[in-house]
């Protein structure tokens, strides 16, 4: 006898589905085990492991994190010009004609050295006691005569307005020549001097006789 029943369900064999060349594919349900249950089931020696790779990782990262908002170094200051930190104070005449006392002092961190030392004016000779050069030390002070020697009486200037005394000065960062201008008592002093220098001292009168 024929006739139509219920449609049964076909199910391949397993013989079938391979044959087919279809994967399966394993998914995760509420059957599948779960994470602390998998971890738990690791090997001590692999769960150590793993938490030294994950511990490592977050120490990179956070010297990396470090390093990245770290400030940038500041530039160090370049050393001070020598005439910056130099000063050069009169302290009035010396010891015997023509000899002028000076003090000169260094603020700072680095020393000075003084190289030379000029008037300004080409009739002027001019030899410092102490010789020169002289490294003056921040913090003490050194102390120089200035012996000054008229050339050219002729030619020296009739009046000084602002006379200066020019030194060269080196430190770490450069080698400079800087004029320090004096008012006041330097410029005083110094024009007694040139007029006592270089005005003729007028002749003794010839003695008389009585009759």
């Amino acid at each position: 006898m024929t006739g139509i029943g219920p449609v049964e369900p076909y199910e391949p064999p397993d013989d079938a589905v391979r044959s087919s060349g279809l994967d399966t594919l394993d998914s995760f349900g509420p059957d599948s085990p779960r994470l602390s249950e998998r971890w738990a089931a690791l090997p001590p020696s692999r769960r150590r492991a793993a938490l030294a790779g994950t511990l490592a990782i977050g120490i990179t990262l956070a010297v990396a994190a470090l390093l990245l908002l770290r400030p940038a170094p500041a530039t160090p200051a370049p050393n001070p010009w020598p005439s910056q930190v130099t000063a050069l104070r009169y302290d009035g005449p010396g010891h015997g004609p023509g000899r002028f006392r000076f003090t000169v002092s260094v603020t700072g961190t680095a020393p000075v050295t003084v190289r030379q030392l000029d008037t300004g004016l080409p009739d002027l000779t001019v030899d410092a006691a102490p010789s020169l050069p002289v490294t003056v030390d921040p913090g003490s002070p050194w102390h120089l005569t200035a012996h000054l020697t008229a050339r050219n009486c002729a030619a020296l200037p009739r009046g000084l307005n602002e006379p200066y005394i020019e030194l060269t000065l080196s430190n770490r960062r450069a080698q400079q020549r800087h004029m320090f201008l004096f008012d006041g008592a330097y410029r005083r002093d110094l024009w007694r001097w040139i007029r006592a220098s270089c005005t003729p001292t007028p002749p003794a009168p010839a003695p008389t006789h009585a009759a």
